[in-house]
């Protein structure tokens, strides 16, 4: 990361070492404080960082100071007649290089912080819309037991029903019935067979109707019930 600062702008700029000034490079791996006089290269460094032009001499003091591993701070200072830079500014300088230094590394650690929090922030959202979808499946779940729970109630009832409501209608053939097979073993065979024969025929006739009703009212209950549990 490069964070220029010159009379003219500030520049941040986000690269490798091929975006330092050509006197910057110079100081590449080099924590020696260099002084340079060559006047086409403070030529060329004036005009890169846009400053006035001046016949005064000129002199480019430049350091590489390193603050932290892997990172550190490119200082170039010119230097004229009348705004001479001394030894004894190196102090306040170095200061005021800590200084922006220890600025630049807050809005860093500002900026990964506000990605951080971007980042947790989308992975809450997404938690959250999981977490409605899941709500969601959950309730219509419950409220299809509840459905189903409530349609096999209405089963449960209406066969109660129909039972108690034909207990006499099989109840009596079954009765008479029982009551011929009785009078079979007492009454005569002639009597039998002529009587109680043609009786215990016409009852079970009587006895098979009745359970074919039956059968055919518990069909249609239990076929409405149904019906009405896929309209659910």
């Amino acid at each position: 990361m490069i964070f220029s600062l010159t009379p003219s702008e500030v520049v941040w700029q986000q690269g490798d070492y091929g975006l330092l000034y050509s006197h910057e490079r110079l100081l590449k791996g080099n924590s020696i404080p260099v002084v340079i006089n060559d006047a086409a290269v403070l030529a060329q460094s004036i005009e890169l960082v846009r400053l006035p032009s001046t016949s005064e001499l000129i002199q480019l003091w430049s350091w590489n100071l390193t603050l932290a591993p892997e990172s550190g701070v490119i200082a170039c200072v010119f230097s004229t007649e009348s705004h001479s830079f001394q030894a004894a500014d190196i102090t306040v300088l170095k200061i005021t290089l800590e200084n922006l230094y220890a600025k630049i590394q807050s809005i860093r650690l500002i900026d990964e912080l506000n990605a951080s929090k971007r980042a947790v922030d989308k992975a809450l959202l997404a938690l959250q819309e999981k977490s409605n979808v899941i709500s969601e499946l959950v309730a219509t779940q419950e409220e299809v037991i509840q459905q189903r729970t409530r349609a096999l109630e209405l089963k449960n009832t209406k066969l109660l029903h129909l039972s108690r409501q034909h207990a006499h209608t099989i109840r009596e053939p079954l009765s008479r019935i029982l009551s011929l097979a009785y009078l079979i073993d007492v009454l005569p065979p002639e009597e039998v067979i002529s009587e109680i024969i043609p009786a215990l025929v016409a009852t079970s006739t009587d006895l098979d109707q009745s359970l074919q009703q039956v059968v055919q009212q518990i069909d249609a209950a239990l076929f409405s019930s149904d019906e009405w549990t896929q309209k659910l």
